[in-house]
């Protein structure tokens, strides 16, 4: 082939390297319904986004590459749109046209109807608690959220946009609102609750705000529990229970992302006497593994059984079995404080008021021995021996004391 080199194939051997080109379809709009046009939406800005790659990486023009929008969409829809939705003839319809009417239906509500928006949420937006990795299931629980605002066309009632926008203080509100509503685990909830309204007030009508707040107190806290790695709620290691016990509540969280944990029915049901006073009846028993976040660091236990109380409590109880295996007896940690005196009950050698003796009250040491001695006579100390007692005495002033009493305080160095 003349001008250029073939190689031992017959090939042409290319001078330069040939670009290798990736198929960039247009999606099509084929129809004027709401979640289809939200969905065309979507894959219209991923295609426009490709294209303005393609273009920095081969300098082309981009209005020479990118499809029109009209021409995206299906002849026979872009026929009814002109006609119906713009009132314009075909020929007149512009690209702009299509978008500013698609855009204006993507952010209005269906049929116009106000859903229950707080009804909407709580059936849809599920916090996915199988996901281990806590950002990832933060930012996985506002993708989902935002989703939902999409799909549904809720931008004007919650969606974000420009801060001078009329309403969007209140469209923050709802937002951050919803957000908190659909925390889970329950602990989490409350405790993002009780920060917006004490303290983090911004977190009200800021969800970016509110976003790193729920990020920074879904790491587990101490004080806690995580049960089989998915599920962290509070615990409560002093309750006095034989047995660990967990609601039903968090079984039913537990079941949600782990369908094979089984409950197994108890041959004899155990009667639980609560706090207040009342007994309920456990009739159902599960064996978990569990990891208790304490402030020296998580301590884990394989195979607890846990009785399962009904009800929708929030907090695991830490029972004395599970605690014997950590190698903590309270009731032999009280036994060996049995017989030993409490620091209350016993007799202060120094009570309040004693102090140094004043120079009046330090007697001369002759003339106390020479007392001591008088009274020993007295009580029938042989005469003979008076002068080897006084001897003594005198000799060793550290031995006798002249009152039997408390003796001050010893001034020795420390050890």
């Amino acid at each position: 082939m003349p001008g250029f080199a073939v190689d031992s194939d017959g090939d042409v051997e290319m001078t330069v390297p040939q670009p290798i080109f990736e198929l960039i379809r247009a999606p099509e709009l084929r129809s004027w319904e709401h979640a289809a046009l939200i969905e065309w939406h979507r894959e219209w800005e991923r295609y426009v986004e490709k294209i303005r790659h393609r273009c920095g990486v081969t300098n082309e023009t981009f209005e020479s590459v990118v499809a029109t929008v009209k021409s995206s969409v299906r002849p026979k829809t872009l026929r009814n749109m002109a006609t119906y939705v713009l009132k314009k003839p075909l020929s007149a319809v512009t690209d702009a046209d299509i978008m500013e009417a698609m855009q204006a239906r993507c952010r209005t509500l269906k049929n116009e109807f106000v859903p229950d928006v707080t009804s909407l949420f709580r059936q849809q937006l599920k916090m996915d608690l199988s996901i281990d990795d806590c950002d990832a299931r933060i930012f996985r629980y506002c993708e989902d959220f935002n989703g939902i605002v999409e799909d549904n066309g809720l931008q004007g009632l919650i969606g974000t946009g420009n801060e001078s926008d009329a309403g969007y203080k209140s469209r923050s509100k709802a937002r951050c609102r919803l957000l908190v509503d659909g925390l889970q685990p329950p602990v989490l909830k409350d405790q993002i609750t009780r920060l917006i309204d004490l303290e983090k007030r911004d977190c009200k009508s800021d969800d970016v705000d509110l976003f790193d707040l729920i990020l920074e107190h879904a790491k587990s806290p101490a004080g806690s529990v995580r049960i089989n790695g998915l599920v962290v709620v509070p615990y409560i290691p002093d309750t006095g229970a034989d047995k660990s016990i967990i609601p039903q509540g968090i079984v039913d969280s537990l079941l949600a992302v782990l369908p094979t944990l089984t409950p197994t029915p108890l041959s004899t049901r155990v009667n639980v006497e609560m706090a207040d006073g009342r007994r309920m009846l456990c009739e159902h028993e599960v064996l978990l593994n569990i990891e208790l976040v304490t402030i020296a660091g998580p301590v884990s236990i394989r195979s607890v059984p846990c009785l399962i109380l009904a009800g929708e409590g929030e907090e695991f109880l830490l029972g004395r079995d599970a605690l014997k295996e950590l190698g903590i007896d309270i009731d032999h940690q009280l036994a060996q404080l049995a017989g030993q005196p409490l620091l209350g009950a016993e007799e202060d050698e120094f009570p309040v008021g004693d102090g140094l003796l004043n120079e009046q009250d330090v007697h001369d040491p002759k003339e106390v021995i020479d007392r001591l001695v008088a009274q020993a006579v007295s009580e029938g100390l042989p005469a003979n021996h008076v002068e080897a007692v006084r001897s003594v005495l005198t000799k060793y002033p550290d031995i006798w004391s002249e009152a039997i009493g408390p003796d001050p305080p010893a001034h020795v160095e420390p050890l």
